[in-house]
């Protein structure tokens, strides 16, 4: 790892045992930092520096770290090129795919109080009230002024929150299509959006995605991007696989 990199990775976690972040959290900033590396990520000194910047306000320090996240799925599933915070202005991430060039604004939809009253129950469910789709649609509309102009534009909505799923996406959809037919001009620079979902990475859940395409933008999603957006993955099914043998394994043991 360049000598600026490890500098910067050692000074986050200094400042985040400071702060009093947990040995948990501080080893998931190193094995991403250094996984990134590993894929030829650029823009990392900027990463954790930005990550530094946030860590009196843990909210806001996962919102950075879940562009790391995601540009880290990226470099899993064949992304190539991936620069993570190259511009202070404009979107998060940069990637390649089949030759083109790929821009990525990440927006994350946060853990609410419900969400947590569930992370701490011990069956693990609970109540939740779902997002508001004018909520959503609302976000999207103020994202779209980050775009780049005439460039591929793709808005992530990674939500952390159970608050958020495949019916409330459909809902979105359904009326941004309608806001679309009838203001194609306010949404012409996003290519599509990319919906997660799953809750956060501490209940072992990898993320699934959505994609939805808009087929008014300047520049339409093709070359096979559809399909790989949407067959993207998070770990290995083999490697899920063989955890889940083995922990099944483990419990019958143990029943013996």
């Amino acid at each position: 790892m360049p000598q600026s990199i490890q500098s910067n990775l050692n000074r986050l976690c200094e400042n985040m045992c400071k702060a009093g972040y947990n040995d948990d959290m501080i080893s998931y900033a190193i094995e991403l930092v250094n996984e990134l590396q590993r894929k030829g990520a650029c823009g990392l000194g900027r990463f954790t520096g930005k990550l530094s910047e946030r860590l009196d306000n843990e909210d806001e320090y996962r919102d950075i770290l879940r562009e790391g996240r995601f540009a880290k799925i990226l470099a899993r599933n064949g992304f190539k090129q991936i620069e993570i915070e190259y511009l202070n202005k404009g979107p998060d991430v940069k990637a390649h795919y089949n030759s083109r060039t790929v821009y990525f604004e990440i927006t994350r939809k946060r853990e609410n109080e419900e969400d947590e009253a569930i992370h701490q129950s011990k069956d693990g469910v609970g109540w939740i009230s779902r997002q508001k789709p004018v909520n959503i649609i609302r976000i999207i509309k103020n994202k779209c002024k980050k775009l780049r102009e005439n460039e591929l534009n793709i808005l992530v909505i990674w939500s952390d929150t159970i608050s958020i799923g495949r019916n409330t996406i459909a809902q979105v959809v359904q009326s941004l299509r309608q806001r679309i037919d009838r203001s194609p001009e306010t949404y012409r620079g996003m290519s599509g959006i990319l919906f997660t979902l799953g809750m956060s990475y501490t209940n072992g859940i990898p993320k699934q995605f959505l994609l939805f395409s808009n087929d008014k933008a300047d520049v339409r999603l093709t070359n096979g991007l559809p399909n790989k957006l949407q067959s993207m993955t998070e770990e290995d099914p083999r490697k899920l696989q063989r955890g889940h043998e083995n922990l099944a394994a483990a419990m019958r043991k143990h029943s013996h």
